[in-house]
């Protein structure tokens, strides 16, 4: 476990990082399981890297929809 109460342990390491740094787009685990199982997107939709999700209708039409 960690030694600071308040940190999250990646599974199969001893690294540990902040909660705030699961799923923040940025992998901090070895094993990138911080990232993991991260969307809340339907399967009509796209996850972009801050979380949001972006419909099917508007994927590739010219127009940035991540911010």
């Amino acid at each position: 476990g960690c030694a600071e109460r308040a940190l999250w342990e990646c599974p199969g390491s001893q690294v540990c990082i902040k909660p705030s740094m699961i799923c923040d787009g940025f992998p901090d685990c070895p094993l990138l399981v911080d990232e993991a199982n991260c969307s809340v997107c339907q399967d009509n939709e796209l996850a972009c890297n801050n979380h949001q999700c972006v419909h099917r209708t508007l994927w590739c039409d010219g127009k940035k929809h991540c911010s």
